[in-house]
């Protein structure tokens, strides 16, 4: 009963960020600014409410320090969602598989962030969708936040990379931000309906520099930032890092 009720304070949170930035933002006309207080005060709440901390282990300062940039993370949990939304804060979009435009509240955000929802097996509307996301990216200075996983995984090991995050830093010319996520699986696992307390740890790797990628040599390029998954995770910073709590 009490993970119910956990649940139930995370999306109610998640849902009063929504409904006050989408008010702030009708008085001042302005999309941006009901998209960020919807966005991170509003995983904020959420979070804070269900009793889950997360504490960026290494690496904060490139939360910042490349943007525009295309964040790429690991995907475990549903709750992959509101923790990229404390982290990342503000001037930033995504894309998501079509399906979660129906995820109560994550959904709404979605549609009000500007998310490029795309079909799975449909390349040719995947590529279309892209497109804005891109011109985004290099014409209005916003980042870019997706899975390369594409879904989430179906145990705690990273699955393999898709190449669709790739072109996009390519293309639009900025770097790539690998954010690895470790334990969210523990508290809300692929599954789960509910939530349950805990401690999700996030690094966040040096931006990657795309410049010199090709259509040629992407595949290599899909291979190294997964290979800085892989070993951070498997060799995850504790002791020589000082973990930081994200501000609320």
């Amino acid at each position: 009963m009490r993970d119910v009720v956990r649940t139930a304070a995370l999306y109610g949170g998640m849902g009063a960020g929504a409904c006050v930035g989408f008010g702030v933002g009708v008085l001042r006309r302005s999309r941006s600014v009901a998209v960020d207080l919807a966005s991170g005060p509003g995983a904020d709440l959420g979070l804070a409410l269900s009793s889950i901390d997360v504490d960026v282990v290494q690496g904060a300062e490139h939360l910042w320090s490349a943007r525009p940039c295309v964040f790429v993370f690991n995907h475990q949990s549903k709750l992959d969602v509101p923790i990229m939304m404390k982290l990342l804060r503000s001037s930033y979009t995504g894309v998501a598989k079509a399906q979660a435009k129906h995820i109560p509240v994550f959904g709404q955000v979605f549609q009000l962030a500007g998310v490029a929802f795309v079909e799975r097996g449909d390349t040719d509307q995947a590529k279309r969708a892209l497109e804005p996301a891109v011109a985004k990216v290099r014409e209005e200075r916003v980042s870019l936040v997706l899975s390369p996983e594409g879904t989430r995984s179906v145990t705690p090991r990273l699955g393999p990379f898709k190449k669709g995050a790739f072109h996009i830093a390519m293309q639009a010319e900025v770097p790539m931000v690998p954010v690895v996520i470790r334990n969210a699986y523990e508290v809300m696992w692929r599954g789960a309906q509910t939530v349950r307390p805990g401690r999700v740890e996030v690094a966040v790797l040096p931006p990657v520099d795309t410049a010199d990628w090709s259509v040629k040599t992407i595949e290599d390029h899909v291979a190294e930032v997964r290979g800085m998954f892989l070993e951070t995770l498997d060799n995850w910073p504790t002791e020589a890092f000082v973990a930081v709590e994200v501000a609320s």
